[in-house]
């Protein structure tokens, strides 16, 4: 199930998943600026840190501070940054992946922000 909603600055999604699968949570700049040289960070319900790219540094190359619970579960694609896609994979979904997640974008001082809900369900 995925609905969407356009706002002027926020890009709303509803998703629901089974668990220990990997899911895409979409995340892309407006302009299709390239985020190589930028900044963009994943939280959950707001506080929790998912994922967090800063000019090349983040989670996945040495970067610290992510939350125990995305550790070595959450990829990015580092190919597509040229084309303005800051979309993250989680890894084996677990029903505590449950929640809101935004992904903030920092181009050019235009910050733009993405909130999927996310249910995680066994079936």
């Amino acid at each position: 199930i995925l609905t969407c909603v356009i706002n002027n600055f926020f890009f709303f999604l509803s998703s629901v998943y089974l668990v220990k699968i990997d899911v895409i949570l979409p995340c892309s700049s407006k302009k299709k600026d390239n985020l190589t040289h930028e900044v963009f960070d994943w939280k959950k319900n707001y506080d929790k840190e998912v994922f967090l790219y800063v000019k090349g540094k983040h989670y996945n190359n040495g970067k610290t501070g992510q939350d125990e619970d995305f550790k070595n579960r959450v990829d990015f694609f580092e190919d597509q940054l040229q084309f303005g896609n800051a979309s993250i994979r989680i890894k084996k979904t677990k029903l505590t992946d449950s929640g809101i997640y935004s992904c903030r974008l920092f181009p050019n001082l235009d910050q733009e922000q993405t909130r999927i809900t996310v249910n995680v369900h066994i079936y």
